[in-house]
């Protein structure tokens, strides 16, 4: 664990290890490795280690917990090779990061487990901060701890405001503009509005703000969670404020995907919203992306997208788009991806009267396609907006699937295959399969707790 913080903090510097090291890491009867010592404890220090390692890097947006898990369950099978043990063991560790009725099946899954909660107050913090709220119940010994978890109840008067918000996210040019405008055709929503940027600035404050909150209490706030409930009350003041000015509607609908990043924070503030988040084929994005960024070029903008586009860094504009999703995977609670809803970008364009269907029975929304051949707009005139590098002449018009696997024509073969590599893990996780353009027949939208309990079966395996 020492080495561990040590790369987390020094991440440029490189580990040696000598001939001698490598002698007391493998052979010497002292070392924790040595097989004829070796035991399920030394087992789970070496996976709470992982864990620990495991807590910087999803911090630094470089693994999900689904990863993680996979991960601690490939070693267990490596040290159930080496040793004799080890499986149970990972599967105890990985099953107390996730929020799973955690049932030990042998003795050494008891074993580990007792351990755990014997020793919880020795435990590294690294490791109790990536704890399920199921798993630290169970660690506390409290099995209606973790069930109160599971099954508790929400709809208090505090938390009503939230109760009839739906947010729009995902990535730049993943169809957030599609869906928003399709959501306030209906009768009971607020006409269309700009992006929430004021909303979505809040949040990031906020998000800044807790990663610093022993400055924050108790000089400016009596706890933390009178800090949380300070905050909430912003943002429902917002919510309020905006629904009056459209006519007090009684769904309100809002959207900016850079908000995205923080629809954790949202939900802790309005755990009764619901959350829509728009994903499309990644060759798709990343070439619609290029186009944003020739025109930016053009005017002589510098921006990211920009600069990304000027070098042809594609692996750059992969990062950028799994940026908008990254911590989204951090949340363990239930409740949250119970409030999620993923839509693939080509189901709705393909198949729109039934993505809509299921989206009407997420939302309460009375939805249905509109006839003729523009969109309501609200609020919102893009012909105004035509000069934005962002605009796409596809807003406000009718559902269309013309550009459903467009990146044949922007990127090169080899191109297309920098794309595939950089956003595997995304791409098997929503059903993008690599080669040809995505044109399948529709498929009903994934439920989010569903795709990330497939995430994390699948690597499972």
């Amino acid at each position: 664990m020492l080495i561990v913080r040590l790369c987390a903090r020094y991440p440029d510097r490189r580990v040696y290890v000598t001939e001698t090291g490598r002698y007391m890491r493998r052979i010497h009867a002292g070392s924790l490795s040595y097989r004829q010592h070796f035991s399920s404890e030394k087992a789970l220090m070496h996976l709470v280690a992982m864990v620990v390692g495991g807590f910087y890097l999803e911090h630094a947006g470089v693994l999900n917990r689904a990863q993680l898990v996979r991960i601690l369950l490939n070693r267990g099978n490596v040290l159930q090779q080496s040793y004799g043990l080890g499986r149970q063991v990972a599967a105890v560790v990985a099953g107390l990061l996730i929020e799973t009725d955690l049932c030990p099946a042998t003795g050494e899954a008891h074993q580990v487990l007792d351990y755990l909660k014997v020793h919880r107050d020795e435990l590294p913090p690294e490791f109790v901060a990536m704890l399920s709220e199921t798993g630290a119940a169970m660690l506390a010994g409290d099995q209606q701890g973790a069930m109160a978890v599971r099954t508790r109840k929400v709809g208090t008067p505090d938390e009503a405001v939230g109760e009839e918000v739906v947010f729009v996210g995902g990535a730049a040019r993943s169809g957030t503009t599609l869906m928003e405008t399709l959501l306030c055709q209906a009768p009971t929503s607020n006409p269309k509005l700009p992006e929430a940027h004021y909303l979505r600035c809040l949040m990031a404050a906020y998000r800044l703000a807790k990663g610093s909150i022993q400055h924050q209490v108790p000089q400016f706030f009596d706890s933390e969670e009178d800090f949380r409930r300070y905050n909430a009350g912003l943002v429902k003041q917002f919510i309020e404020r905006t629904r009056a000015r459209v006519g007090g509607s009684a769904h309100l609908v809002l959207k900016d995907p850079k908000m995205t990043k923080t629809f954790p924070e949202v939900y802790e503030l309005l755990p009764s919203a619901r959350f829509i988040c728009m994903v499309r084929d990644p060759r798709d994005v990343v070439a619609s992306l290029l186009k944003v960024g020739e025109k930016m070029l053009a005017q002589g903008r510098n921006d990211f997208v920009a600069q990304a586009t000027r070098g042809r860094d594609l692996v750059a504009l992969c990062r950028y788009l799994m940026a908008f999703y990254a911590p989204l995977w951090t949340v363990q609670e239930e409740r949250f991806w119970d409030r999620m809803l993923f839509v693939r970008y080509e189901d709705l364009v393909q198949n729109p009267e039934g993505i809509l269907d299921e989206v009407q029975e997420f939302t309460g929304l009375e939805l249905k396609l509109p006839d003729g051949e523009r969109l309501d707009t609200g609020t919102v005139d893009f012909e105004r907006k035509a000069q934005n590098p962002r605009f796409s002449e596809l807003y406000g018009k009718q559902v269309s699937r013309a550009r459903v696997g467009a990146y044949a024509g922007v990127l090169r073969p080899e191109e297309v295959r920098v794309v595939e590599q950089a956003c595997a893990d995304f791409m098997r996780l929503f059903r993008y399969e690599p080669g040809e353009p995505d044109r399948r027949p529709a498929e009903p939208p994934v439920a989010a707790g569903a795709a990330r309990h497939r995430e994390i079966g699948s690597t499972a395996g």
